[in-house]
């Protein structure tokens, strides 16, 4: 009997409290109270560790906006403006590149940093990118491929 494809239900669940209390935890300690950042995201930096061990146990995978707000190397959660800052970063030769835009965001505790680019188109991948002939696939879009594949004639 084949296993089932769905994620078991509890699981999910407890990470998804888990995410959501960390963040509240974060965001209300910053609003009410006086001690330092590093004090205040502590039971936050805890439950987001947990959140990443259970994934990991669990082998579910985290969603992508859920990853992005927690930093990789100390497990805070980056709030911009609170515990994170945010800055757009071009390293082309004089920023004339807008397709080398990269927004950084750096943690204010580990000061880890996050790059993602910005405005930049996914690459093919390898198999639209190449021919079974050796030659070069230059095409920047899926249709642009299949429309020369058909051409040449490439199944």
């Amino acid at each position: 009997m084949p296993k089932s494809s769905s994620k078991p239900r509890h699981h999910v669940l407890r990470l998804t409290y888990l995410e959501q209390a960390a963040f509240y935890l974060s965001t209300s300690a910053s609003q009410h109270s006086t001690l330092p950042t590093t004090q205040q995201t502590g039971p936050a930096r805890s439950l987001l560790t947990h959140l990443r061990s259970i994934s990991k146990k669990t082998q579910i995978r985290l969603d992508t906006s859920t990853k992005a707000r927690i930093c990789k190397l100390c497990n805070s959660p980056l709030i911009p403006d609170h515990t994170s800052e945010t800055r757009m970063d071009n390293a082309s030769k004089g920023g004339r590149k807008r397709c080398a835009d990269v927004e950084v965001v750096e943690c204010l505790f580990c000061k880890g940093v996050k790059r993602k680019p910005v405005g930049a188109k996914r690459q093919l991948k390898r198999a639209g990118r190449t021919k079974k002939d050796g030659k070069n696939n230059t095409g920047n879009n899926i249709e642009e491929s299949l429309t020369r594949e058909t051409i040449v004639g490439v199944e």
